[in-house]
């Protein structure tokens, strides 16, 4: 699997390379709002844009992360709870069961 893996990374490697040089005589500008970059290459205005994708897509799915692990702490906690009551209800049926043990016993001739 991990050679599989590797030559996918290879040939996404190879792509971006490709693209980078086929397109690296074309230029453009960025304007945002009342902003506006120099002449930059076409293939660095793609990078930076996906790399901010990438940057707002992790920190998203880093809230995602600590919600399920904070929900998982609070799932953890009630199944602590659940299982002492358990514990507790199961000593109470074992004293149940020798107090009743012992009374049901015939009586001595």
């Amino acid at each position: 699997m991990w050679f599989i893996r590797w030559i996918v990374i290879v040939i996404l490697i190879a792509a971006v390379l490709g693209f980078a040089f086929q397109n690296q005589h074309d230029q453009v500008v960025i304007r945002f709002l009342r902003w506006q970059s120099r002449e930059i290459p076409l293939y660095l205005a793609l990078f930076a844009a996906f790399a901010v994708g990438m940057i707002t897509f992790l920190i998203i799915a880093l809230f995602s992360h600590l919600k399920a692990l904070s929900d998982l702490s609070k799932e953890k906690h009630a199944r602590k709870k659940a299982e002492e009551k358990l514990e507790k209800v199961q000593q109470e049926l074992n004293q149940l069961r020798i107090s009743v043990s012992t009374t049901d016993q015939p009586p001595v001739i």
